[in-house]
């Protein structure tokens, strides 16, 4: 009975621990995720929907800063083709409140500039 429970347990432990997300481990690979979270994002996603709603349209350049959580920890707008202030700040501010399914080791933060196109 106790061996069956061990055995239970060990193969529960097992798909958790596979069942995991991806963790990213390089800058290049996080870079490349977020990359194609907000392209989605701005494609079929909340982002584009925003867009559409305000009437934002152009490029911003963002320099990002990802936490080990995938949480958005800090976002300079460093250039923006974007007409209108209000437009700007409202998809600077919907960037900086996403978080990305990954993880990255505990303590670990990512800086990198990304371009953000708004069709």
């Amino acid at each position: 009975m106790i061996r069956a429970i061990l055995l239970l347990l060990v193969i529960c432990w097992n798909v958790v621990v596979h069942a995991q997300r991806a963790e990213p481990r390089s800058l290049e690979e996080t870079q490349t995720y977020v990359h194609n979270a907000l392209t989605q994002a701005v494609a079929t996603g909340d982002l584009g929907e925003l867009a559409r709603e305000i009437g934002a349209h152009g490029t911003m350049t963002v320099e990002l800063t990802i936490d080990h959580k995938g949480r958005v920890e800090s976002l300079f707008v460093q250039d923006s083709t974007i007409p209108g202030i209000p437009e700007r700040n409202q998809v600077k501010d919907h960037v900086k409140n996403l978080r990305f399914d990954l993880a990255l080791p505990k303590g670990k933060r990512y800086q990198f500039t990304e371009t953000i196109t708004l069709p």
